[in-house]
């Protein structure tokens, strides 16, 4: 009888039990252009993280990742506005989640732009790979990046990070998969980063 009226106080509220919650919760946006659910780098993280940590659940960040129809900069506030939704769903039911934001290319804007004030204690890791806001000035992001934890990777030669001159480093990000999956694992286990990530521009 305890049982039933415990689930069914769950159930009004909303909450979802404790041992339905995933730990972690990462919330990934893909690059422009990309077919919609993680895209290339949001899967090899995800399978990174599998591979290491049991209670990591990786979730997609729905939006049009389009650069006309809509436009950029649309299509990004969007993005924004569906990640919150997302994450405050999320949030509601299991209200003692962590979470992590990351993002690729068009995605790392989006996660620029995602507005969490009063869930900032909750982000305990951003990541963003290909960032086109990189030197844009000041960065916004949802919480203070004095914290330590915001991991913002930029391959040599990349465009639209770097201004470089080697479209394909653009493309290649899926190989810093496994030294990010180090970096969230860290801050999971330490509530900061351990040690150095020469990946990260911190």
């Amino acid at each position: 009888m305890m049982i039933w009226l415990c689930a069914a106080v769950f159930g009004a509220l909303g909450v979802t039990s404790t041992a339905e919650c995933p730990a972690v919760a990462l919330y990934f946006a893909r690059g422009t252009f990309e077919r919609r659910g993680l895209g290339q780098v949001g899967v090899a993280l995800r399978d990174e993280l599998r591979r290491r940590r049991a209670n990591i659940e990786v979730f997609p960040i729905d939006y049009p990742a389009k650069l006309v129809n809509p436009l950029f900069h649309i299509s990004v506030q969007q993005g924004a506005r569906n990640a919150a939704v997302q994450i405050r769903d999320m949030v509601k039911k299991c209200p003692d989640v962590k979470l992590v934001l990351a993002g690729y290319s068009q995605g790392a804007a989006v996660i620029h732009e995602i507005e969490l004030d009063d869930l900032a204690s909750s982000i305990i890791a951003i990541i963003v790979f290909g960032d086109p806001y990189r030197l844009s000035l000041p960065p916004k992001w949802p919480i203070g990046a004095s914290r330590g934890v915001i991991c913002k990777i930029c391959r040599s030669g990349d465009p639209i990070c770097l201004n470089g001159l080697n479209p394909k480093s653009h493309l290649d990000y899926e190989l810093d998969t496994p030294e990010a999956a180090n970096f969230i694992i860290d801050i999971i286990e330490q509530s900061k980063p351990s040690r150095k990530y020469p990946i990260c521009d911190l």
